[in-house]
C-alpha cells in the first residue's frame, strides 16, 4: 500500500492525475485516494506506466495519460449476497469489508470463505500442449 501511495503522488505532483467526471482525486491526511464520483459506478483506468509515473516531456499535453472505463457496476442488489461498502485505510494499512478488516486468520475463515460446488481436478495424465503453427510442414 505505500507503493500505491508513492506512485499516487509521484502522478500527481506531474499533472496525470487529477479530478475527472469519472472519479474525485482526494489528498486526505498525507493519503491520495481515488473516489468514485457514483458509488454506483467503478472506473478501471488504464495507462502506461512510463509516461504517468515520470515527469512530463515539454510541450506535452499530459491530459490524456489515464482514461477511464469500462464501468464496474456496484449495485443494491449485490448486497446481500457481497460485500458492503468495501474500503481502504490507508493510515492502517488494511481493507475493509463490510466494516470488517480483511485478515485470513482462523477466527474469520467462515466469513471470507466461498465454497465450491465441485472441487477442481487434475487431468489424468502429462498435460500435452500442440502448436499447429510451429510444426514442420511435410
Amino acid at each position: 500500500m505505500d507503493a500505491v501511495q508513492r506512485l499516487r503522488k509521484e502522478a500527481r505532483k506531474y499533472g496525470y492525475l487529477q479530478t475527472n467526471p469519472y472519479c474525485t482525486v482526494v489528498d486526505s491526511g498525507g493519503y491520495v485516494e481515488i473516489l468514485p464520483v457514483n458509488p454506483a459506478y467503478i472506473y478501471v483506468p488504464a495507462y502506461d506506466p512510463l509516461i504517468v509515473f515520470g515527469p512530463p516531456r515539454a510541450g506535452f499535453f499530459i491530459g490524456g495519460a489515464i482514461s477511464w472505463g469500462p464501468a464496474v457496476v456496484i449495485t443494491a442488489g449485490f448486497a446481500p449476497w457481497g460485500w458492503v461498502h468495501p474500503y481502504f485505510a490507508w493510515g492502517a494499512h488494511a481493507i475493509f469489508f463490510d466494516a470488517t478488516p480483511w485478515s485470513r486468520v482462523w477466527v474469520n475463515r467462515h466469513y471470507y470463505f466461498q465454497p465450491y460446488a465441485h472441487p477442481w481436478a487434475h487431468r489424468p495424465g502429462p498435460r500435452v500442449e500442440v502448436h499447429a503453427h510451429l510444426m514442420p510442414r511435410r
